[in-house]
C-alpha cells in the first residue's frame, strides 16, 4: 500500500517491479529511494522521524521476521527486535519511543510494548476473557481500543491505560468486526461489523 507521513512531508510506497522493497518519495518532488535494511513493509511513528521497518534475517538457522527502527532521513539502524514466534501486528506508541503488539502464550493475548530506546519488554494488559487482535490508541494517548474474539462473536473494548480498566462498547452475538478507529477528537469511535456468507452456486445451460 502507500503512507502518507503525518508531517505531510513523504510517501511510503513498494514498485510493482521490486517487489518486497519499500521506497520513500518526498511530496514536494524529488527523486524515490529505496529503504534500506526493510523488506515488506514500513511504518512511520506519530511525529514522522522515525520508521519501522518489517524484513527478516537468518538467525540460528532460521529466517525471522526482525523490527528495525531506522532514522526518517536514513542511516544506520536505531535498534532492532525479534519479536515473539505467536507476536501478531505492529503499532507505534503515542510517545514514539516504542512498539506494541499483540502476544500470546498459555492461550491468553497480551497487549505489549517494546522499548526500543533500552531494549525491554513490558506487559500493558493481559486479558484472558477474549483473544486480542488488532488495536488503536487514542489521539491522547491514554486509551486503546482492541477487537476481542470470544466463540463467534466479535466486539470492541476500550482499555484505561492509567488505570488498567477494561470496558465493553458492543454487545455483538455474531458477526466480525472488519475495522475500527477513533474519532479524530478522541470521544468516540467507528466500525465496520456485520456477517460474511459464502454460496456455491451450480450455473446449468449457460452454453
Amino acid at each position: 500500500g502507500t503512507y502518507v507521513s503525518p508531517d505531510g512531508q513523504w510517501v511510503f510506497f513498494r514498485r510493482t517491479e521490486a517487489p518486497g522493497q519499500v521506497w520513500k518519495s518526498p511530496v514536494a518532488g524529488g527523486e524515490p529511494s529505496e529503504i534500506e535494511n526493510v523488506r515488506n513493509a514500513a511504518f512511520f511513528s506519530p511525529d514522522g522521524r522515525l520508521i519501522a521497518g518489517l524484513t527478516s534475517k537468518e538467525i540460528g538457522g532460521r529466517n525471522v521476521t526482525v523490527w528495525t527502527i531506522l532514522p526518517m532521513g536514513g542511516g544506520v539502524p536505531i535498534a532492532e527486535f525479534v519479536p515473539p514466534p505467536r507476536a501478531l501486528g505492529l503499532w507505534w506508541a503515542p510517545d514514539n519511543a516504542g512498539l506494541n503488539y499483540v502476544d500470546e502464550e498459555d492461550g491468553v493475548t497480551s497487549i505489549m510494548r517494546w522499548n526500543f530506546a533500552g531494549g525491554k519488554t513490558q506487559v500493558l494488559l493481559r486479558f484472558p476473557e477474549v483473544r486480542i487482535r488488532n488495536i488503536a490508541w487514542s489521539p491522547d494517548g491514554k486509551e486503546i481500543l482492541f477487537r476481542g474474539v470470544k466463540d463467534q462473536a466479535q466486539n470492541l473494548y476500550k482499555f484505561i491505560v492509567a488505570t488498567g480498566k477494561v470496558i465493553p462498547l458492543t454487545d455483538f452475538r455474531s458477526g466480525r468486526i472488519f475495522d475500527f478507529n477513533w474519532a479524530v477528537d478522541g470521544t468516540s469511535a467507528c466500525l465496520a461489523q456485520g456477517e460474511v456468507n459464502r454460496e456455491v452456486v451450480l450455473i446449468r445451460g449457460f452454453k
